[in-house]
């Protein structure tokens, strides 16, 4: 039952990230504010499939980004580059997920962590990203989410 819920609670959220991505202003309209908290996605693997929930999302500059991963192995997330910049999120050496460059972040196979935390956002626009997953056991399975950074 708990599963059912977080599916449709999942869902709603999507959808409103979905069309909050839809939405712009028209000239001589107010733009809306931005989002003043930290995001959070949460990552399952179900078979071969990788979910997240929400799919897309949206937070402001200089806010973070969670990643809830629910289930085991090696999980990378990775940033296209625009205009010769990786991601909106800076490298930080200390970030244990985000270790080797800026864009990257992952959990190693034996890390226990069930969770990937981004360093806070710094460029403004509509990032893609890559989610790939390698369970213990089988291939791995790539997803490509996307992420607004606003002002």
């Amino acid at each position: 039952m708990k599963a059912v819920v977080a599916l449709l609670i999942g869902i709603v959220i999507g959808g409103v990230g979905v069309s909050f991505f839809q939405l712009r202003p028209q000239p001589g309209e107010p733009e809306l504010p931005a989002a003043m908290c930290d995001a959070v996605v949460k990552l399952s693997f179900d078979g071969r499939t990788i979910r997240t929930h929400p799919e897309n999302v949206c937070l402001a500059r200089g806010r973070a980004v969670t990643w809830e991963i629910d289930g085991e192995g090696e999980v990378e997330i990775d940033f296209e580059t625009k205009n010769n910049t990786k991601g909106p999120f800076p490298h930080d050496k200390n970030n244990p997920h985000n270790k080797d460059e800026r864009g990257k972040y992952k959990r190693e196979k034996n890390d226990i962590s069930n969770k990937i935390s981004s360093n806070p956002a710094e460029l403004i626009d509509r990032w893609k990203y890559r989610v790939k997953w390698t369970p213990p056991a089988g291939p791995p399975t790539e997803i490509d989410p996307v992420i607004c950074i606003r002002k």
